[in-house]
């Protein structure tokens, strides 16, 4: 299974970190990622900015063009390395 799981919503990420629930739309997505949570050995939530986050989108986009799923278990689409790359240098 995935070792880490990155997100872009900041308003996701800021309700995750706290424990109490409220009655907004998202709520029911909170409560599902945290039922899934429990099943890693162990969790951090953070706020990844889309400026660096652009290979999630490219990879995105390029599903699209495949029917049915598509796993990536040892090496992604070269566009997609290309933006990883990139991100890595807009992050540090």
């Amino acid at each position: 299974g995935f070792r880490e799981v990155e997100g872009d919503s900041l308003t996701i990420i800021k309700k995750l970190r706290v424990p109490v629930e409220d009655r907004l739309a998202i709520s029911v997505l909170i409560k599902e990622i945290r039922v899934r949570a429990q099943n890693f050995d162990s969790v951090e939530y953070s706020f990844i900015p889309r400026q660096g986050y652009s290979a999630a989108h490219t990879l995105a986009v390029e599903c699209w063009r495949f029917e049915g799923p598509r796993v990536w278990i040892e090496e992604a689409l070269v566009v997609v390395e290309t933006e990883a790359d990139r991100d890595q240098r807009v992050m540090n």
